[in-house]
């Protein structure tokens, strides 16, 4: 029998979570994402960030009509998204001392990095199947360049 060397006990690092920042895409996945970073933030008493990102794409239907014409224009889709994420919001209050949201334009792993940088955040939570439903979306693209480009730590929920 071989025999294991002893491995030092090591401590838990103490965490403190000032600021959670949830990636929201509406999808069932990164509302489980959602509960879970409010549940972290509940737990510290510090606060939430939600944040939507609204990624231009424009490709032609089978009728020919574009994806603005079908969709609405970003600013439409961003109008949509404010008050979407807003709802989701309000709706956290009671759990969770400050809930913000905020809604960008871009590529949504650069945006979502971003925005844990502008915001501070000390965790990025993230759902690791959210898919917004768009034809152009590349599953878990988003997912893994977060994970891969973040500075900040990542929480994947799958």
């Amino acid at each position: 029998m071989v025999k294991l060397p002893e491995v030092e006990r090591l401590e838990p690092l103490p965490v403190e979570l000032r600021r959670v920042l949830v990636a929201v895409d509406f999808s069932d996945a990164s509302l489980s994402a959602m509960n879970y970073g409010s549940g972290l933030v509940a737990r510290s008493g510090g606060s939430l960030a939600l944040v939507h990102v609204v990624e231009p794409h424009f490709v032609a239907t089978e009728n020919g009509a574009t994806d603005a014409a079908v969709n609405g224009t970003e600013h439409q889709r961003m109008e949509r998204a404010k008050h979407r994420l807003g709802s989701l919001g309000r709706g956290l209050f009671s759990q969770c001392r400050v809930v913000e949201t905020t809604v960008r334009s871009g590529i949504a792993f650069f945006e979502i990095i971003e925005a844990a940088k502008a915001l501070r955040a000390d965790l990025i939570v993230i759902g690791a199947r959210g898919f917004s439903g768009a034809p152009s979306a590349n599953l878990g693209c988003t997912v893994e360049q977060v994970v891969r480009h973040a500075s900040t730590p990542v929480l994947v929920v799958r």
